[in-house]
């Protein structure tokens, strides 16, 4: 039994070493054989000879090169590829090999949206209004100054920005001057008098303490009061009788 075994494992190594002289034989047998690609063929030095010339022209393709493979690609993806060589230009290149953001940081469909259609209102609009006003050869201000000064201009125009209409009128006026401001030039003078009057009355207002009656209305009680006034300033005197029949 065991001259058997030993029978059957000398022969299993002799196989094998037979399968490794061939294996030998054929590497240098392919030292001279020659390479066919594509029906042309190429004898192994030449063949190496011309991998160096173009190592500078073909040495991009990703090794190693599978022998007898397939193509990873179809025939007309394979042109495609190839077409893109002229379609694509230098900048696209270098623009689709940039940096890729992460999904998380790209804005939601409808925040993109939002900013195309406020770019495309943009692009309508007259940028170079009043660019007479500019600053030539101002340096350019930052995203933080440029929503400062939004701020400060929103709260300039507050004041006007309400329902108080007269107040654009006096600015108007203002603005044209002359017969437009006369009629708010009166009101301030005016005013102004109202404020000089009320001031001189304090003291008989805090001496005497008048105060306006219920019983009358308030037309009635001024009539009163400027007869008062003209029969003091006629020099009268009040009594009980005079003020009985004002």
């Amino acid at each position: 039994m065991e001259a058997k075994n030993l029978e059957a494992e000398r022969s299993d190594l002799l196989k094998k070493l037979g399968e490794i002289r061939n294996h030998f034989t054929d590497a240098r047998a392919d030292e001279y054989r020659e390479i066919v690609i594509a029906g042309k063929s190429w004898t192994p030095a030449d063949a190496a000879r011309q991998v160096v010339q173009e190592k500078d022209a073909h040495g991009w393709i990703p090794g190693p090169v599978a022998a007898v493979a397939p193509l990873p690609l179809s025939p007309s993806e394979l042109a495609d590829l190839y077409r893109t060589g002229v379609s694509i230009s230098r900048e696209d290149e270098n623009e689709l090999s940039g940096h890729l953001p992460e999904l998380r940081d790209l804005p939601r469909a409808e925040e993109f949206e939002t900013s195309v259609s406020e770019r495309n209102r943009l692009g309508m609009e007259d940028l170079d209004l009043r660019s007479d006003l500019w600053e030539s050869g101002a340096e350019p201000n930052s995203p933080e100054e440029v929503e400062g000064l939004s701020t400060a201009l929103i709260q300039a125009a507050e004041p006007l920005s309400g329902k108080e209409k007269w107040k654009l009128a006096a600015v108007y006026a203002g603005k044209y001057g002359d017969v437009h401001r006369q009629p708010w030039d009166q009101l301030v003078s005016l005013v102004r008098l109202v404020h000089r009057e009320a001031a001189n009355v304090q003291e008989s207002f805090v001496k005497y303490g008048p105060e306006a009656s219920g019983a009358f209305a308030a037309k009635e009680q001024e009539r009163i009061a400027g007869e008062i006034v003209a029969h003091l300033e006629d020099g009268g005197k009040l009594g009980s009788i005079t003020l009985f029949h004002a």
